[in-house]
């Protein structure tokens, strides 16, 4: 029940911000001579997200002898990814290690090192993109936004420890859970002991939050909406990071609400941001979809 109140509350705030953002004349005339080509450069780059955000686990994966082929691991990234709008966004990693044991054999316990550096990294991304455009911003503005990002960062500490103080209980009162992470233990030290894999985590993941924030920019660009390198900095990385806090399935209404309370902040027509925050999540999701179509499996496992 809580589940779907979560839902139905995401639900809500977005289509509010969508009403909303409609009635601003502003924003009818942006939509009126939206700028195509901008448009397709930002689903081009959603598009491109996943595959990255697949491509990076595939080559972690090899690296702890689980491996899969390109097109699997884009086929089990966007049916996590998808998930999300079920479920928190948290859940994500156990989402997408349980769908690859249940039907491509991955070994759960050794793909958990991978997971969890998935999760570490997705939720760095965005983070330092934040704190990077709030560095950017004029002191005034950075300012009028320091107490929310210090929030922002305590709870993501908080988080932190729950989940290790959680692991340890676990370990240290389960026999059988201790014989798991005996496995996961051997699987992290591989993974650490490789330097294929620091290069391919931390390449891939750069690329990704390149076209990630290139895909905002873009959006804002066919609204002819010019947001400068720190206002695309801090709208494509906290929002994400906020829907991270959250348990409301894919962050919906709250990560849309935080790119309005953000540009408000920042000087922009808030009708214009509310419907740049609507447009982002449509194309991420298009994205989503033409990834999967484009890589659609036609073999179970094996090397690309």
């Amino acid at each position: 029940m809580k589940r779907w109140a979560s839902m139905f509350a995401g639900i809500s705030v977005f289509i509010l911000l969508l009403g909303w953002g409609m009635t601003q004349t502003a924003t009818r005339t942006a939509l009126s001579t939206i700028r195509w080509l901008p448009a397709l450069g930002a689903l081009a780059c959603a598009t491109l997200s996943p595959v990255l955000h697949a491509w990076r686990w595939q080559r972690l994966l090899r690296v702890i002898r689980q491996p899969l082929s390109l097109s699997v691991a884009v086929h089990v990234t966007t049916w996590a990814t998808l998930s999300n709008y079920l479920i928190p966004g948290y859940a994500w990693a156990p989402v997408k290690g349980v769908v690859a044991r249940q039907i491509y054999g991955v070994r759960l316990a050794r793909a958990v090192p991978t997971l969890l550096l998935e999760q570490a990294l997705d939720v760095l991304g965005p983070l330092l993109a934040g704190l990077a455009g709030l560095a950017l911003l004029p002191q005034a503005r950075r300012i009028s936004l320091a107490t929310p990002s210090a929030a922002v960062a305590a709870l993501l500490v908080v988080a932190v420890g729950i989940l290790a103080l959680a692991g340890w209980l676990a370990w240290r009162w389960s026999t059988r859970l201790q014989a798991w992470l005996s496995e996961a233990y051997q699987a992290t030290r591989t993974l650490l002991r490789s330097p294929e894999s620091y290069g391919w985590a931390f390449g891939l993941s750069l690329m990704r939050w390149t076209v990630d924030i290139l895909s905002v920019w873009l959006a804002a660009a066919a609204l002819h909406l010019a947001l400068s390198v720190p206002a695309a900095l801090l709208l494509a990385g906290a929002p994400v990071v906020a829907g991270m806090l959250v348990p409301i399935p894919g962050g919906l209404g709250v990560r849309e609400a935080s790119m309005v309370g953000l540009g408000y902040v920042l000087g922009y027509p808030t009708g214009l941001i509310a419907t740049l925050a609507v447009l982002a999540r449509g194309i991420a999701l298009a994205g989503l979809g033409l990834a999967a179509l484009v890589c659609q499996p036609w073999q179970e496992a094996g090397n690309d």
